[in-house]
């Protein structure tokens, strides 16, 4: 019953994530993190410290969501989990970008596109509107609108609602900034 809790409290962290309620996530996250370890469920705590860690980041605690994770690109390579990897990588790139490491930024997400790209993994738009993202930080305006159209274009063929909304707001954000 511990385990099963563990898993559905680490699902519902998930949404609450997505939906930016980064602190119910990062205490959803960390008690069914800690639960799968006392069960030696080594994949459901890889995942849940993902979003540990990138809830950190997105709450400014940046250095501790950094540490949290390297930890979970380490254990998920070690596990032969390559997505968890990816979307690791890419939060190490958004928290680099908050940190004003621009170059540090743009190594992170190019490491996850690659990834990506040799694993053929569909969050490739996601780590492309990272990138837009990175590029608009860095001040470049024409490349930011060029990745934040592919993005939207990437996300409108793979029929993902929530995420087409979010890429359309970044890309009118980034056209009103860039004008």
């Amino acid at each position: 019953p511990g385990l099963l809790a563990a898993r559905l409290e680490g699902t519902a962290a998930e949404p609450a994530y997505v939906s930016g309620e980064y602190e119910a996530a990062l205490a959803g996250s960390r008690r069914a993190m800690a639960v799968c370890r006392e069960n030696a469920e080594a994949t459901g705590a890889v995942r849940n410290q993902y979003v540990v860690g990138i809830s950190l980041v997105n709450l400014g605690r940046v250095a501790e969501g950094e540490r949290e994770l390297q930890c979970a690109i380490d254990a998920a390579r070690s596990l032969g989990m390559p997505r968890v990897v990816g979307t690791s990588l890419e939060g190490i790139a958004k928290s680099r970008s908050i940190a004003g490491d621009i170059s540090g930024a743009r190594a992170f997400v190019t490491e996850a596109l690659a990834l990506y790209d040799h694993i053929g993994a569909a969050p490739v738009a996601t780590a492309t509107a990272l990138s837009a993202e990175i590029e608009f930080l860095a001040g470049n305006c024409e490349r930011a609108v060029e990745l934040a159209t592919t993005s939207l274009a990437m996300t409108w063929l793979a029929s993902r609602p929530f995420h087409l909304a979010m890429r359309h707001a970044d890309l009118t954000a980034y056209l009103i900034a860039c004008d």
